[in-house]
């Protein structure tokens, strides 16, 4: 009788490992997605943590085991929530994303993982409309990957990076799909109700059924390669479900089991060498352990095991990675809230020293079975069989890693020569006698590594490397097969030494000094999508980009011919192009190209700041103010969340009405339960601010068009305010900024959706300029230093400066950033430049400095990372330090801005532990200098609000750093009345010396402003003191300090008279 059937898997037992084996200290998404949560190679986990704006993933080595760090694992790869993620069956190092961002990405993980943040992907796709929902790599075919957007199901040839086929005969959202062991059909589930089986090769489904009574989640898995699948699912009684269907009977069941009316999915993974089932509910705490067989029961129960913690998401290690020499047949990685708890299950044994090949059969192996066009041809074929037996092994694991977009032309290198000329080809550089690459916008590769970590990589892969494009009518030589990260050869270093090319003196290598023992590698696809299509005639973003083309010239001018043109004899002083197969499809033949060395100019030193070591330092807890309940989280982007000044906070909260709380930064501590007195505005806060003259005022911009003005009293808000103290009303739209005049006092500048930007005279509370010629909504509004002028920036990407007294249209205009995303502009360095914050087209956070007299190119363009939040930015001028942050970060970025190179200049960042809602800097006056403080600011956490002083180290703590501190401008008194400003009078802000009395000067030289810096060019080049000068300016302090002489102690003694030497 067939229940009597003895199976060699039935009494596998599942074993729970000690903590110590687990992966701890996690912090998992809460984002609800149809994806995965992890998923597993057989090197590597990936998994979704939780980070600001979701579009982040987590990747460990498979082995990894105890406490992570959250930050050094993460890779930052949307800009929003990431949705779902796989592996490719044919590389273990190989990563598709995907996100609601509509956007996927592939990552190639180095063997050794990642050793610093990526931010580039290998390849990248869009989805036109609807956000991506899930992915897989074909089982079969490779470079082919699958992905369902909605009602849609897109094939995507990953070496092209377009998609091939798509099915869109669904009717609604499309929740899960799954390939057939052969590849050749697919099957999906739907929020309609149905199960669909089709082949993408085809217009129409094959078969289709009505499987459940609940559109609620769904999952469906190919048993194999045989004709049965597998769905779980909801029944019209919340009633769990798992069904079996076979193909030959579709529209009847096969068999269903009956589980419970949890409300979490049933997630169901099948191991086909020994079809074993594993189900597993998303919050349950049990996993059900069935086996699959040819006749009735079809589904038999061998265990249900209780798991550690309730389940958010698991996955199943492929069998290559499997300790088959200790009897363990499959491994399941669960991923609770803070851990990841590896479940093996093993097969008892009497001794487990020998090979078990009854317990492990030959698996699918890594090598791939068709290309693509074979497979779209109509052809299948099953993977190459690999035996898991230790002793038939060529290497100690069975990891897979080789590059990732390889292609299965397999001729020889000699018959796929290629010609490049007016193409769209891969150039490298190589200098003399340093060995280095450099790109075509000036970038020097690699970023900071250690040459060990360089040399692991080059161990760990033998491909080619596929570069930026540039424009080259010259000719090119044969492609070598390089490593994954090209090496420039010695031979070839001095071959490049007979193409001299001019020297820019203005150009400065950071890497001359590196040894010719360790080449620099280029990784692949180093810069994102843009850079890769910009064409060398077409400039490049960096202001030194030209030398690539005076170095073209300069080797087309020594060509043997003489005039001017490439050589076409022989191929000895030659460059190896590697390029791209796909992108070169009918090129014509050429032979070589002319080595040319670049541009370098010898290290001369390295940039010194004053302010270099900044350091963040919170202020002890008895001066926050906690227990803050009930703030809004849904204020616009345009609104900073937090507006301080000397004297008071102000903040929003929930509820209707507008409501505007006000706190005393001289009572801090726990606030009471009770409720709080507001400030009513009748209508939803939009933005709001201080007036910089008058610490009891505060304006407030409505969605009702109207700017309400407040006057606190003396003693602080001791109950609610209905009635504002004034109102301006012109706008004829909701208001988005407002901003008061820096210099002159009751002058208000404010923008609304009407497009306009209005000047208001708040002491008459009339309008007094409109300014005009906005075409989308504004984002960011800045008023200059001088109170000259104004800056908007808006969605239509323009950069429009004003002077309201003079002109009601912009006087200029600029390109700033890309998208819809929002962005912030503000003035820097008394001026002259403009610093705008936004998000380029890969959603990645930028930040670019601007000429006022040329605000189409940007001088410099620094990258952070892709997440959602704008950086809001604050600039004090004396120092010339830029602070930015975003609301959900927890990093307070700062740079030094100079206007010499490089421009801007990274600072000591300073990290919080918990994320903010908003940050809001005090002015000057309140810093104390005694202890070095250059700039105070006042954190927003969750429900606390609390100061953070920002200092310079220093040695002599009892002198006035006079360097650090010139004089100040005085911005918290008025320079201007507002008659004087309407009548177009200008002046300068007085100046303030924040000289504490009774200490001297650190040093006798007078500092400079920090908006006045030297135009030598070598000033951003300064050689660092010695340790020698350093100790004797040290001991010269003391010395002075302590009064000490120099003199010897007799020279200090009274001398005898000559009489006194008879007595």
């Amino acid at each position: 009788m067939f229940r009597f059937k003895i199976s060699k898997y039935r009494n596998a037992i599942a074993k729970i490992p000690k903590k110590e084996a687990w992966i701890t200290d996690l912090n998992v998404s809460s984002a609800l997605t149809h994806g995965s949560l992890i998923k597993a190679s057989a090197t590597f986990i990936v998994f979704h943590p939780e980070r600001p704006g979701g579009g982040a993933v987590s990747i460990l080595p498979l082995d990894f085991k105890g406490k992570i760090d959250r930050n050094a694992c993460a890779l930052q790869c949307h800009s929003d929530v990431v949705t779902d993620f796989d592996f490719s069956p044919f590389d273990d190092g190989l990563l598709a994303t995907v996100s609601q961002d509509c956007s996927i990405k592939l990552w190639n993980i180095p063997q050794d993982g990642f050793q610093s943040h990526i931010f580039n992907p290998s390849a990248q796709f869009c989805e036109a409309q609807n956000r991506v929902e899930n992915v897989l790599f074909h089982p079969t075919v490779d470079s082919l990957l699958s992905t369902s957007s909605h009602n849609v199901i897109r094939l995507w040839d990953v070496v092209k990076e377009k998609d091939i086929l798509t099915f869109d005969k669904h009717d609604d959202l499309v929740q899960s799909f799954c390939w057939q062991g052969f590849g050749n059909l697919m099957a999906s589930s739907c929020r309609d109700k149905k199960l669909r089986i089709f082949d993408p090769r085809t217009t129409a489904a094959t078969q289709e059924a009505t499987v459940r009574c609940n559109p609620k989640d769904s999952r469906v898995i190919w048993l194999g390669d045989v004709n049965q699948i597998l769905s779980t699912g909801f029944q019209s009684g919340h009633e769990r479900q798992v069904v079996l269907r076979d193909l030959r009977n579709f529209s009847s069941p096969l068999k269903t089991l009956s589980f419970d009316n949890n409300i979490g999915i049933l997630l169901p993974f099948f191991d086909c060498d020994t079809n074993m089932l594993f189900i597993a509910g998303k919050a349950d705490a049990s996993i059900t352990f069935l086996e699959v067989v040819n006749n009735d029961p079809y589904l038999s129960l061998a265990a249900k095991d209780l798991t550690e913690g309730q389940t958010k998401g698991m996955c199943l290690v492929p069998k290559r990675a499997v300790d088959v020499m200790q009897g363990e047949v499959n491994r399941l990685l669960q991923l609770t809230q803070s851990a990841i708890v590896p479940i093996r299950y093993q097969v008892p044994r009497k001794t487990y020293r020998d090979f078990h090949a009854d317990l492990f059969p030959d698996t699918n192996g890594t090598d791939p079975g068709l290309n693509i066009q074979a497979w779209l041809n109509g052809e299948q074929c099953q993977l190459k069989k690999i035996s898991l037996d230790p002793s038939k092994r060529n290497t100690p694991t069975l990891q897979k890693h080789r590059h990732a977009f390889d292609s299965f032309d397999k001729k020889p290198v000699e018959e796929r020569k290629t010609s490049i000329e007016e193409s769209q080809v891969n150039v490298i550089l190589m200098g003399s006698p340093k060995q280095f690459i450099f790109r075509e916008d000036n970038e020097v590769f690699p970023p900071p590594d250690s040459s060990q970590e360089i040399d692991n990589r080059q161990k760990t892969t033998n491909k080619p490397t596929i570069l930026p494009k540039v424009k080259m009518p010259t000719t090119v030589s044969p492609v070598l097969k390089r490593s994954r990260f090209t090496e420039v050869s010695q031979n070839e270093t001095d071959e490049a030494e007979k193409f001299p090319i001019p020297r820019r003196e203005s150009f400065s290598s950071p890497v001359s000094n590196q040894t010719a023992s360790n080449p620099i590698p280029v990784p692949r696809n180093s810069i994102n999508g843009s850079d890769r299509e910009r064409k060398l005639s077409g400039g490049s973003h960096s202001p030194k980009g030209s030398w690539v083309r005076e170095m073209v010239a300069a080797a087309n001018a020594n060509s043997p011919s003489g005039d001017g043109k490439p050589s076409s004899g022989s191929p000895k002083n030659t460059i190896e192009v590697p390029a791209r197969r796909d992108s070169l499809p009918n090129a014509p033949r050429r032979d070589s190209l002319p080595i040319a060395t670049p541009p370098v100019k010898s290290f001369s030193g390295f940039r010194v700041s004053k302010f270099r070591h900044l350091k963040g330092t919170p202020l002890h807890k008895d001066q926050h103010i906690e227990n803050i309940r009930n703030l809004s989280t849904s204020l616009p982007r345009e609104c900073d969340g937090i507006q301080a000044n000397t004297k008071r906070i102000a903040l929003v909260f929930k509820g209707p009405g507008g409501r505007l709380s006000i706190f005393e930064l001289n009572k801090p501590g726990r606030v009471s339960d009770g409720v709080l007195p507001v400030l009513q505005n009748t209508s939803n806060v939009m933005d709001f601010c201080w007036d910089p003259f008058n610490t009891e005022r505060i304006a407030v911009g409505c969605d009702d068009a109207i700017i309400r003005i407040w006057l606190i009293p003396e003693d602080g808000l001791t109950e609610s305010m209905e009635t504002p103290t004034a109102m301006l009303k012109g706008h004829n739209e909701k208001i988005s900024i407002i901003k008061f005049h820096p210099l002159a006092t009751n002058i208000l500048a404010s923008c609304a959706h009407d497009l306009t930007v209005r000047i208001w005279n708040v002491a008459t509370c009339e309008e007094q300029y409109l300014l005009m010629g906005h075409l989308d909504q504004m984002f960011g509004l800045d008023w200059s230093p001088n109170g000259k002028c104004l800056a908007t920036i808006a969605k239509d990407n323009k950069i429009r400066v004003y002077e309201p007294r003079s002109s009601a249209q912009p006087i200029t205009t600029g390109t700033g950033t890309f998208g819809n995303k929002g962005a912030r502009i503000k003035w820097v360095l008394q001026g002259n430049f403009i610093i705008l914050c936004g998000f380029d087209r890969i959603s990645e956070r930028q930040i670019k400095l601007f000429k006022v007299s040329d605000l189409n190119t940007p001088i410099v363009t620094v990258s952070l990372d892709v997440t959602p939040a704008i950086l809001i930015p604050h600039y004090d001028e004396d120092s010339a330090t830029l602070f930015l942050t975003g609301k959900g970060d927890s990093t307070i970025y700062t740079y030094e801005v100079l206007e010499e190179s490089p421009h801007l200049f990274p600072l000591s960042h300073h990290k919080c532990p918990t994320v903010h809602q908003g940050l809001s800097f005090l002015p000057k006056i309140v810093c104390d200098v005694k202890v070095v403080e250059f700039a105070r600011a006042l954190r927003l956490n969750g429900t606390t609000i609390e100061p953070i002083t920002f200092t310079v180290p220093r040695v002599k703590m009892d002198m006035f750093q006079n360097d650090l501190f010139p004089e100040t401008r005085v911005l918290w008194e008025p320079t201007l009345t507002e008659n004087e400003w309407l009548r177009g009078v200008n002046k300068e802000a007085k100046r303030l010396s924040l000289k504490p009395d009774g200490m001297e000067n650190v040093s006798m030289d007078t500092p400079k402003s920090a908006g006045l810096i030297s135009k030598n060019v070598d000033a951003p080049f300064m050689e660092e003191p010695s340790k020698k000068q350093l100790e004797k300016e040290l001991v010269t302090a003391l010395h002075k300090k302590l009064a000490l002489s120099d003199e010897p102690e007799q020279d200090l003694m009274e001398d005898l008279d000559a009489a006194e030497w008879n007595d």
